[in-house]
């Protein structure tokens, strides 16, 4: 189960990498004057105007919390370059982690389910990295992730079903409309095929509501369907923008893979009783 937790936090780093990179290439959405405006953003939770807090939050401030998106980069490169199994790359998960936590509060706008998600994995790999644990510890920890994995899913799909924007297909004709999540050439496709609107939307909500499912499948049908999830972000990626979930959820799969593995192990032995 370590290297699983290894590969699913290498997978993560390379998501917040990406954002690490983005947010560097565009030191002027974190100006005063901008969207993510610092002293905007911390009238928003009481705790960031305590006063005793300021010398810390400084570093939040523009141009200076540059350097901490640059920290938060250079930990996820470490978290995929570094050897699984060594100090630095424990340091560099735990780093990560962090870092991840203080963007959280520096500005929320765009994280969505992403950041949360990407931050669980860091944690919990880091977490498993310390010394001192045995497999059970490590396998109960890797539970959390495929457990927040697949709720992640769940919740979504159950969500969308209980919409009926979604069980008619506006939904998605809807979201595709939009500037910021939406595409012109398809939305037009969907308004012209309202058949396909409601087909997709349908399709959504099959395959998120049942994706818990992947944990009792053989392996080929399990390693199919987290295919066709991969996929699904893969089509929200190009379509939505939304690059930040591919990795996110993707690096739960290793972990979600061999806890299923786990789970048939289980049951194969019980039977046998």
């Amino acid at each position: 189960m370590q290297e699983r937790l290894a590969a699913g936090a290498r997978i993560t780093a390379v998501g917040a990498l990406v954002s690490g990179l983005e947010e560097l290439s565009r030191p002027r959405d974190m100006h005063d004057r901008s969207l993510f405006s610092w002293p905007v953003r911390r009238t928003g939770l009481r705790v960031l105007s305590n006063r005793k807090l300021h010398p810390a939050l400084q570093a939040f401030e523009h141009p200076r919390y540059q350097n901490v998106v640059a920290a938060r980069t250079a930990a996820a490169a470490g978290v995929m370059l570094a050897p699984a199994t060594s100090k630095l790359r424990s340091a560099a998960l735990l780093g990560l982690s962090g870092l991840m936590l203080a963007k959280s509060y520096r500005h929320t706008y765009g994280s969505d389910g992403s950041d949360q998600v990407s931050f669980i994995t860091t944690t919990i790999a880091g977490a498993a990295s310390l010394p001192g644990l045995n497999a059970r510890h490590r396998g109960m920890l890797a539970g959390f992730i495929t457990f927040q994995s697949a709720l992640s899913y769940f919740s979504a799909g159950v969500a969308k079903l209980r919409s009926p924007a979604w069980r008619d297909g506006s939904a998605v004709t809807g979201i595709f409309r939009t500037k910021t999540y939406g595409d012109e050439q398809l939305y037009q496709f969907l308004k012209n095929h309202l058949w396909a609107a409601k087909a997709l939307a349908w399709t959504v909500i099959a395959a998120e509501t049942a994706f818990p499912i992947v944990l009792i499948l053989p392996p080929v049908p399990r390693r199919a369907l987290l295919g066709l999830a991969a996929s699904f972000h893969v089509a929200n990626a190009r379509f939505m923008g939304l690059n930040r979930f591919f990795w996110a959820f993707l690096g739960t799969y290793p972990v979600v893979d061999q806890s299923a593995e786990n789970i048939q192990r289980a049951i194969a032995r019980r039977r046998r009783r």
